[in-house]
């Protein structure tokens, strides 16, 4: 089975700089990062969720991406035993 990857994985995959809050993930606001979006919502209509805001910290502006990023999943999912993701 080919796996789609993961927004998450792709962030990583590109060297973009992230953080996250629980499970939403942010990456800054670039031509990249909206580049990596594009093919993300072709792929899987994801973008809709997908909000921008400044930062506090540097006061620049970054996607919020919800539910994005995948180690809060694994962490819920060894705390639980089962998993979050669909078809696993």
């Amino acid at each position: 089975m080919n796996a789609q990857k993961t927004i998450f994985e792709q962030v990583i995959e590109a060297g973009i700089p992230f953080n996250n809050h629980c499970s939403d993930l942010y990456i800054p606001v670039t031509t990249d990062t909206a580049k990596l979006l594009r093919k993300c919502a072709k792929e899987n209509n994801y973008t809709s969720m997908i909000t921008q805001f400044t930062s506090n910290i540097d006061g620049k502006l970054w996607y919020d991406i919800p539910f994005a990023y995948d180690p809060y999943w694994a962490k819920c999912d060894e705390m639980t035993g089962t998993s979050f993701f669909l078809g696993e």
